[in-house]
């Protein structure tokens, strides 16, 4: 009897036992799992995604997952942080001012038990400003009229809009298309224009070669071809002229093929020009009060210091100091006046001769015949 008694109370203390330990497996595991029921939910905070390769300086870059209306301390590149806010909902916006090359940017989140930084890289690469020149093309030919110097030419191209664009270093206007057009003066021979666009990272360069040569014409040998036929026709139908005319003529069309073609005169035009001559057999003259007149045909004062009057005998006139104004005229006399002549024979005494202009460096600027 007292061995069955003490059966029952062992087996009831173990069972007593079991019971405790089953409590407090439960206890543990409520305690668990309502912790995760009852606990608040904890976000991790994470950047949307990002491209690798970016080609726009400024980029803005969203996040999540923060405290709402706390602060974000963001770092780029190294340098010092600085502290963005976070918004209702627990996002942020920041912008990156990007430096070309890989750039780093740290998330660095107060609120959360993670202690490394949320970290992204950005690669920024500049390209360089497009460039396309559509006038006038590469290596081409302009030709000009016999005694011009110089011509104007027209510009056209285009870039990116926003561009900066140098025209021989000269900037030109940009229209919201990026299309751009301007004028240049190019001078006889190879003219090089350089075309620049610059984006304020990175340049685009261009270098156009024209050549800008005297159209050369064919009238006057057309001209001459003719004279000489007209005069081969006239010989023939004229009466057969002796044997020492021949030999005369033969000697004279010997003589004139040998002799060379006279070299056009190159004139470089000036707002400055001969308005007229008054000379000796004009009926108005009286004695040798001839002169040779100059006008300003353009709209500013011209400096004629230097400027030399010549005719076809040797007599020549250079000024002194002096100014020409806009529509104004100043005459050079053979014996009287403020400006002379060094002659006591008239200057102007033969039909048809050409008075000539030369500016202060001896270029040619006008002529004029009477």
């Amino acid at each position: 009897m007292p061995d069955e008694l003490d059966n029952l109370v062992t087996e009831d203390k173990q069972k007593h036992t079991s019971r405790k330990l089953l409590l407090l497996l439960l206890l543990l595991l409520i305690i668990f799992f309502g912790y995760k029921v009852l606990a608040p939910n904890q976000k991790t905070f994470a950047v949307g995604n990002i491209p690798g390769v970016v080609y726009d300086k400024t980029q803005v870059i969203n996040g999540c997952g923060a405290q709402p209306n706390s602060k974000i301390k963001v770092v780029l590149n190294g340098n010092d942080p600085i502290f963005v806010d976070v918004d209702n909902k627990g996002c942020i916006a920041y912008s990156a001012e990007l430096s070309e090359g890989i750039n780093k940017i740290d998330f660095f989140d107060p609120n959360s038990n993670k202690s490394n930084p949320v970290s992204i890289q950005i690669e920024y690469v500049i390209k360089p400003p497009s460039l396309e020149i559509t006038e006038p093309t590469q290596n081409s030919e302009i030709k000009v009229a016999a005694g011009k110097k110089d011509q104007e030419i027209t510009v056209k191209g285009k870039t990116d809009p926003g561009v900066n664009i140098l025209v021989n270093g000269d900037k030109v206007a940009v229209n919201d298309e990026g299309e751009f057009e301007t004028k240049i003066q190019l001078s006889l021979g190879e003219d090089k224009i350089k075309i620049v666009a610059d984006n304020g990272d990175k340049t685009t360069e261009q270098e156009i070669t024209i050549k800008l040569v005297t159209e050369t014409s064919t009238n006057n040998n057309s001209t001459n071809q003719n004279n000489s036929n007209n005069n081969s026709n006239n010989n023939s139908n004229s009466a057969s002229p002796s044997n020492s005319d021949n030999n005369t003529n033969g000697n004279q069309q010997s003589a004139n093929q040998n002799q060379t073609d006279p070299q056009p005169l190159i004139i470089y035009p000036s707002k400055v020009i001969i308005s007229y001559i008054l000379y000796s057999n004009d009926p108005s003259a009286s004695g040798y009060n001839e002169y040779i007149e100059l006008k300003n045909t353009g709209d500013v004062d011209k400096d004629i210091t230097g400027w030399t009057i010549s005719d076809s005998d040797g007599n020549s006139f250079t000024f002194p100091s002096y100014i020409l104004t806009p529509g104004s005229t100043v005459r050079v006399t053979t014996n009287s006046g403020r400006f002379l002549f060094n002659s006591t024979t008239p200057v102007w005494n033969k039909l048809g001769e050409a008075g000539y202009l030369y500016d202060a460096s001896g270029k040619l600027v006008d002529a004029y015949s009477y």
